[in-house]
C-alpha cells in the first residue's frame, strides 16, 4: 500500500481546515504520523503480510509506522555537490527499505554514476521508462551489474547492523560495511576523477577467511599484518568496488 507525497512535510502542506480535527494550521509531520499510524493499524488487522510505503523518507519517529519509502537522497547529493553520497537513514534504520529515485518522470540517461551511488549504499533503485530510450548503454550496464551483486549478496545487504563510512587506507576512497554471520560485504566509492590503486581496507583477519573482489570477479590475497588483513584493489574515477569476505 502506498501513501503518495507523504514524507514531504514542508510548511506549504499545512492544513487550515477547521473541521478536520487537528490544530489550525496543522503541522505536516504530525498529521502525517497520525494518518500513517491509522493506515498501518488498519492494514495489520486486514492483512499482516501487507507493507506500507510512501514517496519520501519520513522523520525517524514517523518511520515506525511504515516499511519503506522512495527517496531522492542521491539526487540531492548530486545537486549539492556532496563528496561522498551517503544515505545515513538507510544505515540508522536498516529494516526500513529505501528505494532511490535518481530522476523522477524523465530519463536517467547517462548518469551511471548515480546508479553506482545507490549500490554503494546497498539500496534499491526505482526504474521508470523504456530501457533503451531512457537509459544510456553504460547506465544499463551499471544497473545490471549492481543489481546482480545486490541480489547475490542479499543476505549481507539485509544486515541488521550495517556500518556507514568505515575507515579506509586511501584518501578519497570511502567504504560501507554490511556484515552477517557468514560474510561481510564492503562497498567502496572513489570520489576522485582519476583511477586509484593500492591498499584500500585494513580489516580484522580470521584464519580460513576468503577475500574476493566481487566487482572485478577475482580472488584477493591480502597482506596479513598481525590480526589484520590489508586489502588492495583498483577503483575507477567516481566508481565503486565490492569486497566480499567469507568465513569458515
Amino acid at each position: 500500500m502506498y501513501l503518495d507525497q507523504f514524507g514531504f512535510a514542508f510548511t506549504d502542506k499545512r492544513c487550515y481546515a477547521a473541521n478536520h480535527g487537528h490544530p489550525v494550521p496543522s503541522h505536516p509531520a504530525t498529521v502525517e504520523r497520525e494518518m500513517t499510524e491509522r493506515v498501518h493499524r488498519a492494514m495489520a488487522e486486514a492483512n499482516s503480510n501487507a507493507v506500507l510505503y510512501t514517496e519520501c523518507i519520513p522523520s525517524d519517529v514517523n518511520s515506525q509506522y511504515q516499511d519503506g519509502s522512495f527517496t531522492y537522497t542521491m539526487n540531492n547529493a548530486f545537486a549539492h555537490g556532496a563528496r561522498v553520497p551517503i544515505d545515513l537513514f538507510r544505515f540508522a534504520f536498516p529494516d526500513f527499505k529505501v528505494i532511490e529515485i535518481l530522476y523522477c518522470d524523465k530519463p536517467t540517461g547517462h548518469w551511471a554514476t548515480g546508479v553506482k551511488w545507490v549500490f554503494f549504499n546497498g539500496e534499491a533503485m526505482w526504474l521508470e521508462g523504456p530501457a533503451v530510450e531512457w537509459f544510456a548503454p553504460q547506465t544499463r550496464r551499471a544497473i545490471r551489474k549492481c543489481y546482480s551483486l545486490l541480489h547475490e549478496h542479499r543476505d549481507a545487504f539485509m544486515s541488521a547492523t550495517p556500518q556507514p563510512l568505515v575507515p579506509t587506507e586511501m584518501p578519497g576512497v570511502y567504504a560501507n560495511c554490511f556484515p552477517n554471520a557468514e560474510k561481510t560485504v564492503y562497498t567502496l566509492y572513489n570520489e576522485q576523477v582519476r583511477t586509484v590503486s593500492g591498499p584500500v581496507l585494513r580489516i580484522p583477519h580470521s584464519p580460513g577467511a576468503r577475500y574476493y573482489d566481487a566487482w572485478n570477479e577475482r580472488d584477493l590475497t591480502p597482506s596479513i599484518d598481525g590480526a589484520q588483513a590489508v586489502i588492495e584493489t583498483a577503483l575507477g574515477p567516481q566508481s565503486v568496488g565490492c569486497i566480499v569476505v567469507t568465513r569458515e
